[in-house]
This record gives C-alpha cells, sequence and structure tokens, in this order.
C-alpha cells in the first residue's frame, strides 16, 4: 500500500496519469510480483486474522485510498472521472466496512 500511495502522490500534474499503472504497473498483473505479494499477504490476512481486523485493514485501506485519489482529483491530475469514481466508491466501501466492524 505504500508504494501505491507514493506512486499516486509522486504522479506528475497533467491529463496523462493513469490510475491503472499506479494501481497494477507496467506489466500483466500475473507477472507483477508486487501484486502476486499482495495476493499473497491479503489471503494470509483473511484466512489467519480474526474478521474483526480483516474489516478493520479493509476501511484504513479504504479510507487511505479515498484520500489519495480524492487529492489527485482535487488537483487535477489525471482524468477526472475516474479519479472522481475511485473515491465515491473508495469512500462507500470505508463506511461500509467502519460500519461492519464497530457493530460486530
Amino acid at each position: 500500500m505504500l508504494i501505491i500511495s507514493h506512486k499516486l502522490t509522486a504522479g506528475p500534474k497533467n491529463r496523462s496519469f493513469s490510475y491503472a499503472r499506479a494501481f497494477l504497473g507496467l506489466r500483466l498483473w500475473y507477472q507483477n510480483p508486487r501484486i502476486l505479494l499482495l495476493l499473497i499477504a491479503l489471503a494470509c490476512l483473511i484466512f489467519f486474522s480474526p474478521l474483526k481486523l480483516v474489516y478493520l485493514v479493509f476501511a484504513l485501506a479504504a479510507y487511505l485510498t479515498a484520500f489519495l485519489c480524492g487529492r489527485n482529483f482535487w488537483n487535477r491530475i489525471g482524468p477526472a472521472w475516474p479519479g472522481l469514481i475511485l473515491t465515491l466508491s473508495s469512500f462507500t466501501l470505508a463506511v461500509i466496512t467502519t460500519v461492519i466492524y464497530f457493530h460486530m
């Protein structure tokens, strides 16, 4: 997550910014070791952690993603619609997981 947040904050202030390139990189997803490590870490988190911790990690990651995408939208980095859609969907996911977390 730190690598992705660095890519989102260090992006150029022009319209050629791509969220797909920032999240997935230049390689295909199954050839990118960063994505494979993320999938292994998520599988370990889901299988070996308590459910409350899983919801907390998902909520924190969604809040961070919403903040970074919202910052990019506000500073006009990249195309407007994907930034707005990612901001709203991440914030919605964060609110839903927070509600589930506090009702457990």
